[in-house]
């Protein structure tokens, strides 16, 4: 689900505390940073017209729900935990079996926050930013509130694809709802993207390493500080913004310190940075005067990859080039949300409508490219091409770097969809082509016996690699299946058996005939794709056919 789009977001928590009968209960909402707790009340209040209790620092939610007008408790992940329960029980609060209360911490006072709760008041717990969740201490949090049987809990994230390749199945049990970026766009929640991907001939990430499934941080950043490269991305993103906000995510504390001072030497005052040991009074004062356009370029690193919600950053500059997809979705997200708030009272078309008249008709995203080596870079192609196959995605990739400092930049959608039809057409004139010269030939036609391509038989649609397929080849029990069907596996990758697994079975679903027969059919010069009743009368008449030149064969022989 994605929890970035904030109409959607907000219209979840109306339906959720209106619709579905848990105004019974309380319910607690928990995020892991305080911009993150205090924009969650400000959209509970101004959507749903309820006034949230806030349980962080040195805010207090009251203990029980009776004791208090608001049912909602918005809270952070660290003041649920905070305190100091002892280490027999684990943190958990109870004995080892889990039934009586743990002596040492509840009568000594040694007591986290959240056993300030009672978990039977609570109808539903929502986990923003759920892509976090599987850690030890929201296990720990969602352990404490589990212990009400009837308890709901609803997980909401942009980027449930974690690089670390963990799965968010052992804390959630289905998937309930997905939208997708293209989705949102679509449907005039979020602006549209255009991509400009600039060369800067002195980056060179080719020797740098991978490390936790991203480029490594310390060998990324001594690269990108050298002056020559710093200057290299901070004039194209100075000259692409113009006098638009734009928010500058850079590789470490340093290189967002020299940006902003690069930037500054520009255009004084016009640049500030922040990172995560920023004053949080002074990051307070600073995110202010950003919203209130008092400074255009807001630096950073690591600090607003989640949550950020400022609807007037128009561009974002990718100063730290990324492998992860997961990072760079967030990163994106930063910029696409509208200046004007969409409503759910208006259609598609309207949001649009209101979005491409407005002061920020679409966002800019500035990518910074080099010598990537054997690295493949994440651009927001990746994320908004669907299950395009790569080789068109690394082709649209190049055309729109040919295009670069282009200004507004390039619909990356578009770009996908111009290149889809070209290729379309190519295809067409190429199957033109051959017909025209197959008629043109009248020899006899000899089919071969073996070798048949599953793809080329079937025709089967093209798949993207997901980033877990890369590299492996099928299953034990993938390789059975197949087998069993008469399919060779030799050479095929995990990807690849996937796709003729899921054709073999919708070809089941609907009627058609069996990969074996298919085969046949087309060994002897039919077509393969028609249905098991239709495929089973030919073949039978291609083996009547085959038993009578047989016996006439022997008759033949014998008469010598």
């Amino acid at each position: 689900m994605v929890a970035e789009m904030i109409p959607l977001e907000t219209s979840l928590l109306d339906m959720t505390l209106t619709g579905t009968g848990l105004r019974h209960g309380r319910v607690l909402i928990l995020a892991h940073r305080q911009e993150l707790i205090w924009q969650a009340a400000d959209k509970i209040r101004s959507v749903v017209g309820v006034h949230p209790d806030i349980e962080m620092g040195e805010y207090r939610a009251s203990r029980h729900g009776q004791l208090t007008d608001s049912h909602v408790v918005v809270s952070s992940i660290q003041s649920q935990i905070a305190g100091k329960p002892c280490t027999g029980c684990n943190g958990s609060g109870f004995d080892a079996f889990n039934v009586r209360e743990c002596v040492e911490c509840f009568g000594y006072g040694r007591v986290c926050r959240m056993f300030r709760f009672d978990p039977m008041e609570f109808s539903l717990v929502v986990i923003d930013e759920a892509h976090r969740a599987v850690s030890d201490t929201y296990r720990r949090i969602l352990a404490w509130y589990k212990r009400n049987p009837d308890l709901k809990v609803l997980m909401v994230s942009a980027t449930p694809d974690r690089s670390d390749g963990k799965a968010l199945g052992g804390v959630c049990d289905s998937v309930a709802f997905e939208y997708s970026l293209n989705d949102a766009i679509d449907d005039g929640w979020l602006v549209p993207i255009h991509q400009e991907i600039i060369t800067v001939h002195g980056l060179d990430f080719s020797e740098v390493r991978t490390k936790a499934g991203d480029l490594d941080n310390t060998q990324l950043e001594n690269i990108l500080v050298q002056e020559e490269n710093l200057h290299g991305i901070v004039n194209p993103t100075m000259e692409l913004a113009g006098d638009r906000q734009c928010l500058i995510f850079a590789a470490s504390v340093d290189h967002a310190d020299r940006i902003a001072e690069i930037i500054n030497r520009h255009s004084s005052g016009a640049a500030r940075a922040i990172n995560g040991k920023t004053n949080k009074d002074l990051r307070r004062s600073l995110l202010k005067a950003y919203s209130n356009r008092e400074f255009q370029y807001l630096v950073n690193c690591a600090v607003f990859t989640e949550g950020f919600d400022e609807p007037k950053v128009s561009v974002v500059s990718v100063a730290r080039p990324t492998k992860s997809r997961s990072l760079y979705t967030q990163v994106c997200g930063r910029a696409t949300r509208p200046i004007v708030p969409p409503s759910i009272h208006q259609t598609a078309e309207e949001r649009r409508a209101v979005i491409q008249s407005s002061e920020k008709p679409f966002c800019t995203i500035l990518d910074f490219v080099g010598n990537s080596g054997r690295h493949k870079l994440v651009s927001t192609l990746d994320i908004l091409g669907g299950d395009e196959p790569e080789e068109l995605i690394l082709a649209v990739r190049a055309k729109i770097q040919e295009a670069e400092s282009t200004g507004a930049g390039i619909d990356p959608r578009k770009a996908i969809e111009e290149e889809k039809e070209a290729r379309a057409k190519e295809a067409e004139a190429k199957k033109n082509a051959d017909e025209a010269r197959r008629a043109a030939i009248k020899a006899k036609v000899e089919y071969s016996r073996s070798g048949v391509n599953p793809f080329d038989l079937w025709e089967i649609p093209a798949r993207r690699e997901a980033p877990w397929q890369r590299g492996k080849g099928p299953s034990e029990k993938q390789i059975a299946l197949l087998t069993n069907h008469g399919v060779d596996v030799e050479g095929l990758s995990l990807n690849e058996a996937s796709r003729i697994i899921d054709e073999i079975f919708r070809r089941r679903k609907e009627g058609l005939c069996t990969y074996k027969q298919a085969r046949l059919l087309k060994r002897n010069g039919l077509d393969p794709n028609v249905s098991f009743t239709v495929a089973s009368r030919l073949i039978d008449g291609i083996m009547k056919k085959a038993q009578a030149s047989k016996k006439l064969h022997g008759k033949m022989r014998a008469m010598r």
